[in-house]
């Protein structure tokens, strides 16, 4: 049997095209993917803290909504948006009629599905979303998009959605989802797929129905999230990577693993909605109601300041043709010369096949410079990984990854041009 993290892994396609292009997708197999978010094909065109947004209620832009309040929490996310720098985006939710059997059912509890998705956003980012339940529920058999966008906006821009019913009515859960956008400029959450709506003030916690409530909910902020350039190769493709160099040291990646090296750095991508499902994540304490996923369900930092600033093609990395790693004597701190370096392209696909690329050695002060080393923006999933093994006689020799995500960081958080890392070798006793 999989579980939840395991299924939605297994969706993740041939990487994210550049959003510019045609965002054109496959849907999964709804046989097998309970809480998928697949991703478009690529086509051939191709950790600090961050403040919360300090709030003062305007109530006429809070979605048309006047919620039950959550454990006291604020219930208005929209501020003076001069005041707080707040972006406000239009949205709109094509429907497919089959799933809209009661229209004013709809107008009723689709404005509390555009909450909980705000109440996510006002946690660090800038942007909220308004809804008129009156004027933003449109009834659709086709997909509005055009699936292109020759003069893309660079900030603020509608966001619709696309929604249609299961394709097999026996599989019990929503599922499906993938970024796009439409001429006019608005970029589109497409490709979803939903068994209903529902009334999120009734669901009961630790049920299939508050399950499937929340995968509808966590799809919408993924597209959302890759509309605006963050997570563009997918970071769920990061949950498990198997080592195939087939020499030691054996260096797989598991987020279940607390001493994981990949991930033991990023704790704050466990509750980002482009990483898993917030619903039973027993990363962040296994949340299985509504209150306690909206409690704890939160962007990483990289992912905000990505859905802050807004690159609708890919956000800037560092220099990918000078990039280094520094090596050192972990008792000593002095540097460690003639260390052999070698590092393999991982491909983030099913087996995880990989490429020797670099093979070398560290230079008298411990230095080894790199190239990226394949033509292109590594934002996908064929080219997004670097697996780096370092030996050295006298030395325990040691693995580790660097990912198109970690260049992010480096460039987006901390404000480097150049992606260098410290490597910290252990003396053989």
């Amino acid at each position: 049997m999989f579980n939840k993290l395991e299924l939605r892994v297994l969706t993740s396609l041939i990487g994210l095209s550049l959003l510019t292009q045609a965002c054109l997708g496959m849907q999964p197999n709804p046989q097998t993917l309970q809480n998928s978010s697949l991703t478009p094909i690529v086509t051939d065109n191709n950790i600090t803290k961050f403040p919360l947004v300090n709030l003062t209620p305007t109530p006429k832009l809070a979605a048309f909504y006047n919620p039950t309040p959550l454990s006291g929490r604020e219930n208005n996310f929209f501020g003076s948006e001069t005041e707080n720098g707040l972006k406000i985006q239009e949205f709109k939710i094509y429907i497919d009629p089959l799933l809209v059997p009661d229209l004013e059912f709809a107008k009723e509890n689709l404005p509390k599905y555009v909450y909980d998705m705000n109440f996510i956003l006002a946690k660090n980012t800038n942007r909220r979303l308004r809804f008129n339940p009156e004027t933003d529920i449109i009834l659709a058999s086709e997909k509005p998009q055009s699936d292109s966008c020759s003069n893309c906006p660079n900030d603020v821009y509608e966001i619709w959605s696309y929604i249609t019913p299961r394709e097999d009515i026996n599989y019990p859960y929503s599922y499906g989802g993938q970024a796009s956008f439409d001429d006019s400029g608005a970029g589109v959450l497409d490709g979803l797929h939903w068994t209903k709506i529902y009334n999120p003030e009734t669901l009961i916690p630790n049920s299939d129905e508050t399950s499937d409530y929340w995968i509808q909910i966590d799809h919408m902020l993924h597209e959302f999230a890759h509309v605006h350039g963050a997570g563009i190769g997918e970071y769920n493709n990061l949950v498990m990577v198997k080592d195939n160099t087939g020499i030691e040291p054996k260096a797989d990646i598991n987020l279940y693993d607390p001493n994981d090296f990949f991930w033991s750095n990023k704790k704050d991508f466990y509750a980002d909605p482009l990483l898993i499902n917030s619903y039973n994540n027993a990363l962040i304490g296994n949340p299985t109601s509504r209150n306690d996923l909206l409690a704890k369900t939160k962007f990483s930092n990289l992912t905000a300041q990505i859905i802050n600033v807004n690159y609708p093609m890919v956000p800037p990395i560092v220099d990918l043709s000078n990039l280094n790693i520094q090596l050192f004597d972990k008792s000593t701190n002095l540097p460690i010369s003639d260390t052999n370096v070698k590092i393999w392209l991982v491909r983030g696909i099913s087996d995880n096949p990989i490429k020797l690329i670099n093979d070398g050695f560290s230079n008298d002060k411990g230095g080894f410079s790199f190239m990226w080393g394949t033509p292109g923006d590594p934002h996908n999933n064929y080219d997004f990984l670097r697996l780096v093994k370092v030996y050295k006689k006298g030395y325990k020799p040691l693995a580790f990854y660097i990912s198109v995500f970690d260049l992010e960081i480096e460039k987006l958080l901390k404000n480097q041009d150049r992606y260098s890392t410290t490597v910290l070798m252990e003396p053989v006793q």
